[in-house]
């Protein structure tokens, strides 16, 4: 079983997923449509972290959970 990773931005709260880290090293993932970096240039000039499944903590007190939205799993 892998962790996830995410490239979340900490003003608007949105995120995308960036690939997994399986206990035998990464999973290659096929990024071709460029949400990353997409997402990257969308949010540029504001804060974004890289956050994964098993450890959203931000900073000491701070953990990041993405915005509930109505209607989505």
């Amino acid at each position: 079983m892998g962790i996830s990773y995410y490239l979340a931005c900490l003003e608007t709260r949105q995120y995308v997923w960036v690939g997994r880290l399986a206990p035998q090293g990464a999973v290659p993932v096929a990024d071709v449509d460029g949400s990353v970096a997409m997402f990257a240039l969308e949010n540029r000039n504001k804060p974004l972290i890289v956050v994964s499944e098993s450890h959203p903590i931000l900073e000491e007190g701070i953990e990041w959970s993405p915005p509930t939205v109505q209607g989505q799993p």
